[in-house]
């Protein structure tokens, strides 16, 4: 994967940290949400691509810091290798993970990701799946109402890796909360 992307999507949320001071947002509970991703694919020097995917997710907020969430997903477009006669898809997707958040008195939060990923990835006629560490960065921005919360997100997720395919995954997504 070309590593501008990584580097861009950490000097994002660099840039919106420094300009704003940390505030303490002592909100926690439930959250249900939904998130689309571009879905950059790296398979040794055979594919470098991009798929598409969605999830739905749930998670707790201990407080403003911690947090818990789970993600059910799939792949709803796939890659042709026409040269190879061979087509990649990327189907289901189940992952868990910690999550370290640092609210900012903007509305701001920058949160970084780390848990597992169970992916199922077909280069036809091969199927695997497998799971593999997962982690990533983002930035929600919430609206609040009184009782109500809505985090709008973006993030960049290294999402799946298979050493022994040489197969690698980054997600680059954006995502809408609710939080009650």
């Amino acid at each position: 994967m070309n590593k501008s992307y990584k580097l861009l999507a950490l000097c994002l949320v660099a840039l919106f940290t420094h300009c704003a001071q940390a505030s303490v947002d002592d909100t926690q509970g439930w959250n249900l949400g939904v998130g689309a991703a571009m879905s950059y694919h790296q398979y040794g020097s055979d594919i470098d691509d991009t798929l598409y995917n969605a999830h739905v997710s749930a998670g707790y907020r201990f407080n403003s810091y911690l947090g818990i969430e789970a993600r059910i997903g799939k792949g709803f477009t796939d890659i042709e290798l026409p040269a190879y006669e061979r087509i990649v898809e990327q189907g289901l997707f189940y992952s868990g993970y910690l999550k370290a958040m640092y609210p900012l008195s903007s509305g701001f939060t920058p949160y970084l990701l780390v848990g597992a990923q169970n992916s199922e990835i077909e280069i036809d006629p091969v199927s695997t799946s497998d799971t593999s560490l997962s982690y990533g960065v983002g930035l929600s921005y919430r609206l609040q109402a009184k009782t109500v919360a809505v985090d709008l997100g973006l993030e960049a997720l290294n999402a799946f890796q298979h050493g022994d395919l040489d197969y690698d995954v980054w997600d680059f997504g954006v995502k809408i909360g609710y939080q009650f």
